[in-house]
């Protein structure tokens, strides 16, 4: 009788609970299609991406589809320049209008201020500088724009971490090298360019100088951050906080606790908790070092001193943010939370910038020995690697809908369609950056070539960053990294890049970032090229039109990079080679350079791309050669080896000559 009873109990309840969620479901299905139908009036019939399934909305089949980028662009020639999309009960538009665009992005900049939220279940984006609205996005970006300013990402401490996150990158790519039995190595470009992209914001922001293990495959903190957008693509739970808002607040909780995204959510907030504890006992320690210093008569840097149990404060990034906390400038929770953003911000982003730039180039051989060429001149500074860069972030552009606004009025378009207050205006970059009327018919062709020239270029014709009022506030650090990146990978490697059919084939979430459908294979091998440096020796230093000697060498690696430095010999060297000439150097000045040079504190140099320690490892390995080599070499190349091996620690990597089991750097002004 009582099992009975409950059996009966049970199936009540079952029969409510299906009764609740069937009426609850009735109820948002009518209330989505009722949203579809007031738009269509609203808008005077402005064409509507049509497929709405079910529930009466684009988020299935457009926002969150797979090969959004197909989608848009066939939308666009199929409905027009703006067409209309429903999600739920929200309403916007997709647009490559450019003057509509600058309209409201620039024109009406300071009127069409906010985003729109995303429901993603991740509170700490939907709260962050990307999403706030109106007046806390107005304090926030003031505060934040100076922490990504040239001054702050350029100052000694950020450029060292910057340099040795290179040279792990470098060493990395050497020791795959040296294990194979090829001159060349095949490498999957999204695993080795996520690390490098990682490696630089842990150490830049967080501190955390050795979580990426370039090793490691697949690396713990490159699969965890990669796995967090993922699984909002492909977790059933993560798309019900999008369709049920209301919900969001529990599933955010539960991914917190007890989704593995929600471990590395966890240690990114311990991060930032850490560094402000230290950040608050360098203030306090400072204050104390400082004092006895002055009383020794010596000054101390703030932003770089010893405390006195042997810890060493570096002043990074992320310490300016920190400082507005601790001076009550931002809450806590707005620094955790804009933290976190610049993840995906700096990295997320980024990465994908650095593996297709490496695609790019390898498809394109010509275009990589151009930038090289470009490179080994002029360094970080080359032109034409900042044209493959735009050219780049053109054909592949990171945020696809990175001028998204919010309209606070009604706008009437010149067709007599109405875009309603409240909409959602996106800002499809993927599709603007393929319109054909301003970048001509070689659209889909990688041509750095088209930015020699950019003074006719539309407002709005090129906006990866976005543009107006929120425009990407990490634009400079984010072409820095990349200059940093590719200058340091140009004056090694060449590259080749097997052929994707679905290199712009992706999908990506409510257009925030892109997530690609498959991965990118690149073959890295050293660098080579060929010199020759021939006979006779009779002249003077200044004479850069003879000869080096009465050798032959060939083999050239990282061939020829000017740096900066004022040392005779080493520009005629650079000056000589550069032009193709013959080189001749006496011994006696020469001993009496190395002489002056060892002795002379304004013989370092501005580096440009510092010689690793493997590569200096290398080098010391190969400096020994026999008798042979010694009578066929002479002393003065021998002299002008104990040269460079003197001045490695200050001297940039500029060429490598072997001769049988000699390396030789070459180095120039």
């Amino acid at each position: 009788m009582i099992s009975y009873s409950l059996i009966g109990v049970l199936l009540t309840l079952l029969g409510v609970s299906a009764a609740v969620i069937s009426g609850l479901l009735l109820y948002i299905i009518i209330k989505c299609r009722l949203a579809w139908w007031w738009f269509i009036y609203r808008s005077k019939g402005l064409p509507v991406y049509d497929d709405v399934r079910l529930l009466g909305n684009n988020f299935l089949t457009l926002l969150g589809a797979p090969n959004i980028s197909e989608k848009s662009i066939e939308a666009h020639k199929r409905l027009g320049k703006t067409y209309g999309y429903v999600a739920m009960t929200r309403y916007g538009c997709f647009t490559i209008d450019l003057d509509l665009i600058k309209m409201i992005v620039i024109d009406e900049g300071d009127v069409h201020i906010n985003r729109s939220q995303t429901d993603f279940p991740l509170h700490e984006l939907e709260n962050s500088l990307l999403l706030v609205d109106e007046d806390q996005w107005r304090r926030m970006r003031r505060l934040y724009a100076p922490v990504f300013k040239s001054s702050k990402f350029k100052t000694p401490n950020v450029l060292e971490e910057v340099e040795k996150s290179v040279e792990k990158l470098i060493d990395h790519i050497e020791e795959k090298l040296d294990k194979q039995a090829e001159a060349k190595k095949l490498f999957e470009a999204d695993d080795l360019m996520h690390k490098i992209s990682l490696q630089l914001v842990l150490s830049c922001f967080y501190k955390q100088y050795d979580l990426v293990d370039f090793n490691e495959e697949p690396s713990y903190w490159v699969k965890m951050i990669e796995d967090g957008p993922e699984s909002v693509r492909t977790n059933v739970v993560a798309k019900i906080a999008i369709f049920f808002p209301a919900l969001n607040p529990i599933i955010d909780w539960l991914v917190w606790h007890f989704h593995p995204q929600g471990v590395w959510r966890r240690k990114l907030v311990d991060f930032v908790r850490e560094q402000t504890r230290f950040r608050m006992e360098a203030r306090k320690e400072f204050s104390e070092v400082a004092k006895t210093a002055a009383k020794g008569g010596m000054k101390l840097d703030k932003d770089n001193f010893s405390f006195r149990d042997g810890r060493r404060f570096k002043r990074n990034m992320m310490d300016l943010p920190i400082d507005y906390y601790l001076d009550g400038k931002i809450t806590k929770e707005e620094l955790f939370n804009s933290s976190f953003m610049m993840i995906g911000a700096a990295d997320l982003t980024t990465k994908e910038v650095m593996i297709h730039a490496l695609y790019l180039l390898g498809r394109n051989p010509r275009e990589q020995e151009l930038a090289r060429q470009s490179v080994m001149a002029n360094g970080e500074e080359s032109e034409y690697l900042s044209w493959v860069i735009n050219e780049t972030l053109r054909l592949y552009p990171p945020v696809p809908a990175g001028c998204s606004r919010t309209i606070k009025r009604d706008i009437e378009l010149a067709n007599g369609h109405i875009l309603p207050k409240g909409s959602f205006v996106v800002t499809n970059t993927f599709a603007i950056h393929r319109l054909k009327e301003y970048w001509g018919e070689d659209v889909e062709e990688f041509r750095p070539e088209r930015w020699r020239d950019t003074s006719k270029h539309h407002p709005m014709q090129f906006i990866p960053f976005g543009a107006g009022n929120r425009m990407c506030v990490g634009r400079e650090f984010a072409l820095f990294e990349l200059k940093k990146v590719f200058s340091a990978l140009l004056m090694r490697y060449e590259f080749e890049a097997k052929h994707k059919d679905d290199a712009y084939v992706f999908d990506s979430l409510y257009m925030i970032m892109i997530l690609p459908n498959s991965p990118t294979f690149v073959t890295i091998k050293r660098l080579e090229r060929k010199v020759s440096l021939l006979g006779g020796c009779s002249s003077t230093i200044a004479d850069k039109t003879s000869t080096f000697g009465n050798s032959t060498f060939e083999d050239v690696s990282c061939f020829l990079i000017a740096v900066q430095h004022a040392a005779r010999l080493t520009s005629c060297v650079a000056t000589g080679l550069r032009r193709g000439a013959f080189i001749e150097l006496s011994e006696t000045p020469l001993l009496g350079l190395i002489r002056e040079l060892d002795n002379d504190e304004r013989s370092t140099v501005t580096l440009r791309n510092k010689v690793t320690d493997r590569e200096k490892t290398k080098m010391i390995e190969q400096l020994s050669f026999d008798e042979s080599d010694e009578h066929r070499l002479g002393l003065t190349t021998c002299l002008l080896i104990y040269l460079v091996a003197v001045l490695a620690e200050n001297l940039v990597l500029t060429g490598v000559i072997k001769f049988r089991s000699l390396m030789m750097l070459i180095v120039g002004s």
